[in-house]
């Protein structure tokens, strides 16, 4: 089974609207996905964030300070479901997206979906069936 981008934007992760960044080097946007399987109908919805590797560590691993007393310390984070791009370019995402969807398969739905899942936020990652 394959998976099919159904729709995707490339949008300001806080207000979920057009964006494009004052520096191209240093930014971070949200990408609003719809992913289904090729011979089916619908999809579901994923998302992930492409920002700079300055941005991450600017905003992420050196978090600003929360008052001019506190030192400012840089931690360690985990990077999942970020996409690392040097520059910004609208359509180089959105093309990198759809090029790694069309090289995913699996042999059904819950696992090409799952396999997804390692790099995009699925929303109905970690979802259990209650069996009555």
């Amino acid at each position: 089974m394959k998976a099919k981008l159904l729709d995707i934007a490339v949008c300001d992760p806080n207000h979920l609207q057009a964006y494009f960044p004052d520096d191209l080097t240093e930014f971070c946007a949200s990408i609003e996905m719809s992913i289904g399987p090729v011979d089916g109908c619908g999809g579901d919805y994923f998302r992930a964030t492409a920002c700079s590797p300055s941005w991450f560590h600017n905003n992420i691993l050196l978090p600003k300070k929360q008052h001019e007393t506190h030192e400012q310390i840089v931690r360690a984070e985990f990077g999942r479901h970020f996409l690392f791009f040097a520059t910004y370019d609208e359509d180089e995402i959105k093309r990198f997206v759809s090029d790694f969807i069309d090289k995913q398969s699996g042999s059904d739905w819950p696992e090409l979906s799952g396999r997804l899942a390692r790099y995009f936020q699925w929303e109905f990652e970690d979802y259990v069936v209650l069996k009555a």
